[in-house]
């Protein structure tokens, strides 16, 4: 194994090894000038038979030992340490190490280099990244009550950079601020930070939120706020009160409905929990009489009902909590049981996350500012970015959000979001109704479930390598976005669209994610604003799971069934939908909705001379339409795609398309329509196994292999992308998103 290093900004440290070089320790330090050159670094290795060597070594010296060691020619690399004496000065600047010891790019180095570093293969091979648990659902320590990790890598107290403070949940505001006499709260913290600052946040929980942040540090001095090697910081918006498992702040109102009560009062418009064991959000209730129904069966208009676990805050300022499920709600779409969350329904054997703040961070007028592997937790806005915030970083943060994990506005632009996780809890009992019927129906979900992960105009973004789960929608890309990359993540569990793009935004690209268990994959909303190029490509989207659509006896039953899907390519809202989109070398998984005419393809994108769809693979596990309602007189083009259908029914393959008539296979359409459209395209089976893309396990390191094609046809070209100059089309010669080899 591979010892890891770390950066902690102008000092590099290697911890203690594996049990490969046990016993032998590497330190180095060296100083950052402002410009990014590192003068010389001092470097101390000890062997167990008590060796030790001092020297200095220049940057361009440094990287030829490191290889050394990481081969394990341990004797080689002492040796070339001890001979390389005093080092030169005038470093070139070193690339940032991650705490998992791989390279990572960062914006600087991007912008200099015009390249960024890949974490995820284009075929969707992960690596680990601070957030590797939330793809295999398995989640990170939190720290111990005294501040400590309970993981910790062994990390030895170095001192830290020239300019860092360090904030402990054991330390005091009236300190100074060093390793050994840290502050207690962020927010005073907040208040000392200047250009070239970091601020190390020990491990342990800081229960703080309405922090304002209007830091600015510079392009070659940022700020920076992060967890100490080695630990892991909490910050969150919530009450402690609540999160031991046998405590005793729940009293019982009603032992017949499982009601409780907290026995203290509190102040406050409204109240959000979630079960912290659980990953779950409880739903907020707005009325005492739906939160203590007995009626559990079918919905009638407005008559009170009970929909699953939640609280309320009520007049009496007492919280009310209810954590029995609805009955009808425990099994899935196959009838196989369930097991309720939480099992047991008394909130003092929980630990519950209870909190009624806004938003932990207001980022007003904040510059060059990075976060990195932070947790925050349990507020409705994460992060609330005003008046042109730009060139913040967020880096292996995890953000637990109760509506909105980053709410953007006033034209901030120039961020890096990349290995961090998006959770919004949403549970399991929810349906899509409880969140979009609540001008008709019972619907306690709404709004805290209308929830966006990012939300906002969002020019120069660049948003890669991260996970979105257990969200309503995880993106809305609004009007004003341009230069802007949305590129290797996965998106997981979304109970409505994945990504929303609205017409007016320009120069934008989504590419090689990973769209899983999505209601629906790439919304496209309507706009007055003129639209600019957008570049969809390498992505799979497999809505084929079922999820909870319509509640029992809600008003628009015929096309929300209890277990339904949605649509590959969904659409919201009024307004002009001819966006230029250029949608190439997906593959889309997906089986017949509710709305059981809805296409496979982009019908919501109107038809127009910007709109090209070549290359795709679109695979029906059902007899759902493929296209519909495009017409070739439009400017539309389509060629080269995959079709199939795995069991042809009562609805054409084709929907009033290309002439405006319907047809039942792509032979009789190429034959009798009279356009050009998919004169390269193929009516085949890919070769996908539907037992493997119906496996419900989740495996970031496999995935993208479920959605390989077997059958070698798919493999040739297709439509010619010659002259086009659209990103990610060099050297390709195949359809679907994943190439014939890994």
């Amino acid at each position: 194994m591979t010892p890891s290093i770390f950066q902690t900004n102008q000092f590099y440290y290697l911890p203690r090894p594996d049990q490969l070089y046990r016993q032998f320790r590497f330190h180095l330090i060296g100083h950052m000038h402002d410009d990014g050159r590192i003068s010389l670094f001092e470097c101390s290795h000890t062997l167990g038979a008590g060796l030790m060597i001092d020297t200095y070594v220049s940057r361009s010296n440094r990287t030829g030992v490191w290889q050394a060691l990481k081969t394990g020619k341990i004797f080689a690399a002492i040796f070339a340490f001890a001979i390389l004496g005093l080092g030169l000065a005038g470093c070139t600047t070193s690339p940032q190490v991650s705490t998992h010891g791989t390279a990572r790019s960062t914006p600087q180095a991007a912008a200099a280099s015009g390249t960024t570093s890949p974490q995820v293969s284009a075929n969707g091979t992960a690596r680990s990244t601070p957030r590797a648990a939330a793809a295999s659902g398995t989640t990170s320590p939190q720290g111990s009550a005294n501040g400590t990790d309970n993981n910790s890598s062994g990390l030895a107290s170095y001192p830290g950079p020239e300019h860092a403070y360090y904030v402990s949940p054991n330390g005091t505001d009236n300190n100074s601020g060093t390793l050994d006499s840290p502050w207690k709260t962020l927010a005073y913290a907040l208040t000392k930070l200047s250009p070239s600052d970091v601020l190390y946040l020990r491990g342990g929980t800081y229960y703080e939120h309405g922090l304002t942040a209007s830091l600015k540090g510079t392009a070659t001095a940022p700020i920076t706020i992060q967890s100490y090697p080695g630990e892991h910081a909490l910050i969150d918006g919530g009450m402690p009160d609540f999160k031991d498992t046998s405590n005793a702040e729940w009293e019982l109102v009603d032992d017949r409905i499982h009601l409780y009560r907290s026995k203290r009062t509190f102040s406050g418009s409204f109240v959000r929990a979630w079960l912290v064991d659980d990953d779950v959000q409880l739903v907020e209730y707005k009325a005492k009489e739906n939160m203590e129904s007995t009626n559990y069966d079918s919905l009638h208009g407005m008559e009170p009902f009970y929909m699953g676990p939640g609280v309320h805050l009520r007049d009496d300022g007492h919280i009310y909590i209810r954590l029995q499920y609805n009955p009808n709600d425990l099994a899935d779409w196959s009838g196989e049981p369930l097991a309720p969350i939480p099992a047991d329904t008394d909130p003092n054997h929980n630990k519950i996350a209870v909190f009624t703040s806004d938003h932990i961070f207001l980022l007003d007028d904040a510059e060059y500012l990075h976060f990195k592997d932070l947790d925050f937790s349990y507020a409705v806005k994460i992060m609330d970015v005003r008046n042109g915030s730009h060139h913040i970083e967020l880096d292996g943060c995890r953000l637990n959000y109760g509506s909105y994990g980053l709410a953007i506005h006033d034209g901030s632009h120039d961020w890096e979001i990349h290995n961090c996780e998006f959770n919004n809890g949403l549970p399991d009992y929810v349906y899509w109704t409880d969140v979009k019927n609540k001008d008709q129906e019972v619907a306690e979900a709404y709004p805290e479930f209308q929830s966006e992960a990012i939300t906002g105009s969002i020019p120069s973004f660049n948003i890669h390598h991260n996970v979105f789960r257990n969200s309503f929608d995880a993106l809305l890309v609004k009007d004003g976005t341009i230069d802007a990359r949305i590129t290797e993540n996965m998106f997981k569990h979304i109970r409505d669209d994945a990504i929303n793009l609205t017409k007016g935004i320009s120069n934008v690209e989504v590419a090689h994610n990973m769209l899983w268990h999505v209601r629906s994959g790439i919304s496209n909303l309507g706009s007055d604003v003129n639209p600019g190029q957008i570049y969809i490509h390498h992505n799979v989207i497999d809505n084929s799971a079922y999820q909870r659509g319509g509640r029992p006896g809600n008003y628009r039953a015929n096309d929300w069934p209890i277990w339904s899907t949605g649509a590959p390519f969904s659409s919201h809202d009024n307004g002009n939908k001819a966006s230029w989109w250029k949608l190439y070398n997906n593959t889309i998984i997906t089986r017949r909705s509710g709305y059981e005419w809805d296409a496979a393809g982009p019908t919501t994108v109107t038809g127009n001379s910007e709109k090209y769809v070549y290359n795709n693979i679109f695979y029906v596990i059902d007899d759902r339409v493929v296209y519909r309602a495009d017409l070739a007189s439009s400017g539309s083009h389509y060629d080269g795609n995959v079709i199939y259908r795995n069991a042809p029914g009562r609805f054409p393959l084709l929907l009033h398309f290309g002439d405006g008539s319907d047809y039942n296979s792509l032979a009789d359409f190429r034959e009798r329509s009279g356009t050009d459209w998919e004169v390269n395209g193929l009516e085949i089976d890919p070769g996908f196994s539907i037992s493997v893309i119906e496996d419900p396990k989740f495996d970031p390191a496999t995935i993208w292999e479920r959605y390989r094609p077997t059958n070698s046809q798919v493999f040739a070209a297709g439509a010619s992308y010659s002259g086009l100059n659209w990103p990610g089309t060099e050297g390709v010669n195949y359809r679907g998103a994943v190439s014939p080899t890994s």
